[in-house]
């Protein structure tokens, strides 16, 4: 096992976990070596602008920061920023939402996995630890349990239920109380298997 720890986001492997092909998976491994092997740059990161934007719009309760950031986004972004922004706007009336300040992570083998920048937000009075997610391709429900159980070892004992939302659908998806048995042995194993994908991938650029 090798000595140095391969940092990514929550998001980033959420990615590599909804993949649906062994090409889409190979795909977001890629892009990972390639964020991970070069130095943090905001202008490569696509998101960037539309998560803060969301952000100040939960803590200011209005949409401006969200429409700011449509407008100044470049023709590549713009239709993107627009599907979560509505997808926000669809969901937020009913959310109660705010921003947590938490962060947290969760290692496996030589991954550690970053969770932050999450909302909390109330549903029958119970509290709710939600994680976003931004990207245009469908979360299917495995990736999103998956995201959800790596946020409660994130935590040790998150403040409430964990769950995901889907900006763009939009719809919330809440952990499962209960998952199947050696569930954390699969999930393990899922990272494990994006490791052995990063190292090799890395080591032949």
């Amino acid at each position: 096992m090798p000595d140095e720890i391969i940092d990514v986001s929550l998001w980033t492997l959420s990615t590599f976990l909804s993949a649906a092909t062994p090409a889409d998976r190979t795909r977001a491994v890629k892009n990972a070596v390639e964020i991970y092997e070069n130095a943090y740059d905001p202008r490569n990161d696509f998101y960037k602008r539309i998560r803060t934007a969301l952000e100040n719009s939960v803590a200011a309760g209005s949409d401006d920061p969200l429409e700011l950031a449509i407008r100044n986004a470049t023709e590549a972004k713009r239709s993107h920023y627009t599907q979560i922004a509505t997808g926000w706007k669809h969901w937020s009336p009913r959310s109660e939402a705010s921003v947590s300040g938490l962060r947290g992570s969760w290692t496996s083998g030589s991954v550690s996995i970053r969770v932050s920048q999450l909302l909390t937000t109330s549903i029958k009075r119970r509290e709710v630890l939600a994680s976003t997610y931004l990207r245009a391709p469908d979360l299917d429900d495995n990736a999103a349990q998956a995201m959800t159980r790596i946020m409660e070892l994130a935590f040790d004992r998150p403040p409430g239920s964990t769950a995901v939302l889907d900006i763009r659908r939009p719809r919330l998806i809440r952990g499962r109380q209960r998952h199947f048995r050696n569930y954390d042995d699969w999930l393990e194993s899922e990272v494990a298997a994006f490791e052995d994908l990063f190292l090799r991938m890395r080591r032949a650029a």
